[in-house]
């Protein structure tokens, strides 16, 4: 009887009915193309997360590895077998076979502590490095680690609101759609014992007697398998995890409850692990911009008619603010490398690396160029005034670019309309269709509250910054929603713009709200932002006389 247990233990966790897998498709990839192993993208193209389960096969790579060439480290790093005599039923075959039989392969590896799962995303990280130096890949530098409780939750939601809280919709637990046949199945594997049965849990697991495979039961709206279910999962948070297990009942597979075993050296035949692969940088590749008459054209500048007002021969705009290949190529070719973008200031808004590249990806090219000084933008506008009266064959005989005075900016904010909340007219952020017309941080009506006398906004703890992504962007875009009467872009939202007054900033940016990107309203600022661009403005100084010798006063076409 002895002889033949280990058979039968193998042959219940084995699913109990022909299982459907997953049609495998071409892998993701990385930012330059190159293909990543079992990783699905989870945010942007910076953040990916492994599709399963770190399977027992994986593991055993990352052992053998170190017996070959770090053998100190070899048993720190073994799982501990004897976990198994945790489990309720049947457990002591599975102490000497399931790590090493290959008919486990494929099974998530388990009995490992938080820190074990650490080194091995330390070990995937070097060799994953090696490769992209044998591709001379464009990715500069990347992280392989374990995902926070934020990061671990967005992804187990699959692109479904917050209020998710199994990696499908609904709060059920059996499959409502699909091919008939699966209708009514488990859809995670989790010990699910009815009344009157006892404590016989594994026909009832219905896929699987312990852990399944790893690509058992069905994907979330990432590609992601077993979020809920099959083993919990370590997070980076210290000893904590998340995700249930075949071992729990089906409510501590919710997203948002939390794990059942919150220490860090514990090992158990229900926890493993997954990792996530954040790009940190790329390498730049920039090729500058040439800044002849066709960059100093009407495809970029527009006329506004304030000459009478303002300057004695008129005025031209960039339609857009100034963007991070502008200001790169004023970098490369005035060597004032003291006016360097602070790509480091995005960490106060964002916990992704990925965010400081946001000067240095080609990618971000066409966005407004921030985190830089005052001083930095008027040097960009003295270095620019050089660049076209050196020009030959230029339509205007002298100029000067310069950051606007308060008035300047919000006349042409107005597009020609007078007393004007917005560029686009009337005193609404939104349009007939409901559509938002700017990049900023909205106040959602969802969140509004009452106490019986007052009305406000009551956004979960006080964060209304997760409202940022509903107009379409959740940081700067490029000359993106509608222009202004006369052809400008973004003078409300996107990024506040910078003024020749130093200290204040007009026009609102991505993280202000409604009333902070009216044409009046102003910000302070005393040090460079992720909020805070610029755009310049055209002052004519001299014109070229017409054919008759007289100096035309009427706006020229660039």
């Amino acid at each position: 009887m002895k002889a033949i247990c280990p058979i039968l233990f193998f042959l219940f966790s084995l699913p109990l009915f022909a299982q459907e897998y997953p049609n495998l498709k071409p892998l993701p990839n990385i930012i330059d193309g190159r293909e990543l192993p079992r990783v699905k993208p989870i945010f942007g193209d910076f953040l990916y997360m492994s599709e399963t389960e770190v399977t027992n096969r994986q593991y055993l790579d990352f052992i053998d590895w170190l017996a070959k060439n770090k053998p100190e480290e070899y048993k720190t790093n073994l799982p501990d077998s004897l976990g198994w005599r945790l489990a309720k039923y049947f457990n002591e075959p599975f102490v000497e076979l399931y790590f090493r039989l290959p008919a486990y392969n494929n099974y998530p590896v388990v009995n490992i502590t938080q820190n074990q799962a650490v080194a091995y995303c330390k070990w995937l990280h070097n060799r994953l490095t090696e490769n992209l130096e044998q591709i001379k890949s464009k990715v500069d530098s990347f992280i392989v680690r374990l995902p926070t409780e934020k990061e671990w939750m967005m992804a187990a939601r699959g692109g479904l609101p917050e209020s998710a809280v199994y990696p499908w919709e609904g709060i059920g637990i059996r499959r409502k759609e699909g091919r008939k046949k699966h209708r009514s199945m488990l859809q995670l594997n989790c010990t699910h014992t009815p009344v009157g049965i006892g404590n016989i849990n594994w026909w009832m697991n219905q896929w699987a007697f312990i852990t399944t495979e790893v690509y058992s039961y069905w994907p979330n709206g990432y590609g992601l398998y077993n979020m809920s279910g099959n083993v919990a999962e370590w997070i980076a948070e210290k000893g904590k995890t998340k995700g249930g297990s075949w071992n729990l009942p089906p409510y501590n597979a919710r997203i948002d409850v939390a794990g059942a075993y919150n220490v860090d050296t514990m090992s158990r035949p229900d926890v493993g692990f997954r990792y996530v692969i954040e790009i940190v940088s790329m390498k730049d590749d920039f090729i500058p911009i040439v800044f002849d008459n066709k960059y100093f054209s009407n495809r970029n500048f527009v006329y506004i008619p304030i000459a009478d007002s303002f300057t004695n021969n008129g005025m031209y705009i960039r339609d857009a603010e100034i963007t991070n290949a502008e200001y790169k190529t004023f970098l490369q070719d005035s060597n004032h490398y003291q006016y360097a973008i602070a790509n480091v200031n995005w960490a106060v808004y964002f916990p992704y690396q990925y965010y400081q590249m946001y000067s240095s990806h080609s990618g971000f090219n066409r966005f407004p160029v921030v985190n830089i000084s005052h001083e930095a933008a008027i040097a960009f506008c003295k270095w620019l005034t050089n660049k076209y009266n050196n020009l030959e064959k230029r339509r205007l005989k002298k100029v000067v670019f310069r950051l606007p005075t308060e008035i300047e900016w919000e006349w042409a904010a107005r597009g020609g309309r007078n007393n004007q909340d917005y560029p686009w007219g009337g005193p609404y952020a939104r349009n007939s269709f409901g559509s938002y017309l700017a990049n900023f941080c909205p106040l959602e009506e969802q969140y509004l509250f009452t106490n019986g006398t007052n009305l406000f906004y009551h956004y979960p703890l006080g964060d209304s910054s997760i409202s940022r992504g509903i107009d379409g962007s959740v940081i700067p875009a490029f000359e993106s929603y509608f222009p202004n009467d006369y052809g400008l872009y973004n003078c409300s939202g996107n990024v506040a713009e910078m003024i020749s007054e130093f200290g204040i900033t007009k026009g609102g940016s991505w993280n202000s709200n409604d009333y902070q990107i009216m044409i009046s309203s102003r910000e302070t600022y005393t040090q460079p932002s992720p909020n805070i661009g610029f755009r310049v403005f055209m002052e004519v100084i001299e014109r070229y006389p017409n054919k008759k010798g007289i100096k035309n006063k009427k706006p020229w076409k660039l």
